[in-house]
């Protein structure tokens, strides 16, 4: 007899990519009929993204939920400012050390060194938003 075990990570993998694969499907057949939002449907991706990752960085630190959760904040954060405007935010010249510390970091989780890539990630967020946005948080 073959012993079962189950992961909770791939769980809540699985359960993750299911749900955003239902909200952009959604997203989708909403555009199409000419109804559909693309700053609200942003927004709903930006929410899924940080959901994915808390919970990749509560299952310890697994890589695919957090890389999918950094994938969909991009995408949405495009959808909800605009590409012009999200391209002009991250490639300005003073802001280059910024993009140049997140780009990494999102490789290095992709790679999955995810403790150290979240680290270069939130370093290059605070370089490209600047630091009195610390005070905030």
């Amino acid at each position: 007899m073959s012993k079962q075990t189950f992961d909770v990570g791939v769980a809540l993998y699985n359960g993750f990519t299911s749900a955003m694969t239902e909200a952009v499907n959604n997203a989708r057949k909403s555009v199409k009929k000419g109804g559909g939002d693309p700053a609200v449907t942003g927004g709903y991706l930006i929410l899924g993204g940080w959901v994915g990752i808390w919970i990749g960085i509560m299952a310890g630190f697994q890589g695919g939920l957090i890389s999918l959760g950094q994938i969909a904040i991009a995408a949405g954060y495009c959808l909800k400012q605009g590409f012009k405007r999200t391209w002009s935010l991250v490639y300005k010249p003073k802001r280059l050390r910024g993009t140049t510390f997140f780009l990494a970091g999102f490789i290095l989780v992709l790679l999955h060194y995810t403790f150290i890539g979240c680290l270069l990630e939130t370093v290059g967020f605070v370089c490209i938003l600047g630091y009195d946005h610390l005070l905030v948080v």
